[in-house]
């Protein structure tokens, strides 16, 4: 996702509004933590049986 608002970051002209919601938005990005264990996308319910 960073990678997609860098890019419309880099076409958008400076002073632009929505620039800003994306340059805003990889500043907060930024500052998370990187997670340290892999998110599980499996059904909970599928581990019962």
């Amino acid at each position: 996702m960073q990678r997609l608002a860098q890019s419309i970051v880099d076409v958008l002209p400076p002073g632009d509004k929505e620039r800003a919601l994306y340059e805003n938005f990889l500043v907060g990005s930024r500052s998370l933590p990187v997670p340290t264990q892999p998110v599980e996308t499996a059904d909970p319910q599928m581990k019962l049986f």
